[in-house]
């Protein structure tokens, strides 16, 4: 009972303390995607700590329960501590997000959600694609609406480099915002975004979707509730293996899995496979009442298997200790 009570003190703990501090860093994080060399870096403001809040605070509800699993592996427990674990997982995925999402939805409506547009310095040297921009003045909204500045144009490819003087607009397809993003500032992007990294699971979409199966009806609701079953099943393999390590390594895995697969990591392959079995009567019926026939399918067969995987092993484990 003791190891029960202390995962559901841990519940609170990480989900408290990891909403807190992911909302600050995140806080700061999309501050500094909009700054701007040479204007004032403003790490909080009540516009940008609410609208981190409302995206962390869903992340750290998608997380908590496979945080919960990693806590067992290391202190793990018997039934009361299992029991404790499906009424924290029920709580959260049939209670705490829902109300999560009505207290967005409330709140973010009185909270502006158009970030200011920061046109670009002038007096600062940038480079992109083998040309070099330096604004000599501010820029100006022209009399269409444009924002326009005179720069100073380096083309220093090869030996054929020349200089030139021109207005160059800020839009979103200029050369320098291209490049930049998804930092406003390409000096910032320079230092600060990774050109080779890949994310299995983007949170961005996750969070997207789970939105969009609170505020929609039925089929939405199964597509969501198979994907929390899927998420909170990996809890049953906390102890498959006697060593932590390995425990901790395959959990790590399947909860990658898990949310990749439910957040389009595997897109273009559902939707190869989508198209082929389109006509297939079984596809027709699942698509009767479901959104997302095939990532329903697949969350449920994962549960299944990480069932019937528990169960084998618990016999074994079982009988083999009757056997000692």
């Amino acid at each position: 009972m003791k190891k029960a009570i202390n995962l559901i003190i841990m519940y609170f703990v990480f989900l408290i303390l990891g909403t807190v501090f992911g909302t600050l860093l995140y806080t700061m994080f999309s501050n500094l995607l909009n700054y701007v060399a040479g204007s004032k870096l403003t790490l909080f403001s009540v516009e940008s700590l609410f609208q981190s809040f409302f995206y962390i605070s869903l992340c750290m509800i998608i997380l908590i329960c496979p945080a919960l699993s990693f806590y067992r592996v290391r202190h793990p427990g018997g039934f009361s501590q299992a029991m404790a674990y499906i009424i924290l997982s029920a709580f959260t995925w049939i209670l705490l997000l829902p109300l999560d999402y009505k207290l967005i939805s409330s709140m973010s409506e009185n909270i502006k959600n158009e970030k200011e547009h920061t046109p670009l310095s002038k007096d600062y040297f940038r480079q992109v694609d083998g040309e070099v921009y330096y604004f000599t003045n501010d820029f100006e909204y022209t009399q269409t609406g444009a924002l326009e500045a005179d720069a100073i144009v380096i083309h220093s490819v090869g030996d054929n480099g020349y200089v030139n003087f021109r207005p160059v607009r800020d839009t979103p397809s200029f050369k320098l915002n291209i490049a930049a993003a998804p930092f406003r500032e390409i000096l910032v992007s320079e230092n600060f975004r990774s050109k080779t990294s890949t994310s299995v699971v983007n949170f961005r979409i996750l969070a997207g979707e789970i939105v969009n199966c609170l505020s929609a009806g039925f089929l939405h609701f199964l597509f969501y509730l198979s994907f929390a079953l899927a998420l909170c099943s990996i809890y049953a393999l906390t102890n498959l293996f006697d060593w932590r390590l390995l425990n901790s390594a395959l959990l790590f895995l399947l909860s990658a899995l898990v949310m990749g697969f439910n957040s389009d990591f595997f897109a273009s392959w559902l939707s190869e496979i989508a198209v082929r079995t389109d006509g297939n009567a079984v596809y027709r019926f699942l698509a009767r009442w479901t959104s997302e026939p095939l990532v329903f399918v697949g969350n449920c067969l994962f549960t299944l298997v990480i069932m019937i995987v528990w169960i084998v092993t618990s016999a074994i484990k079982r009988h083999g200790r009757k056997g000692a």
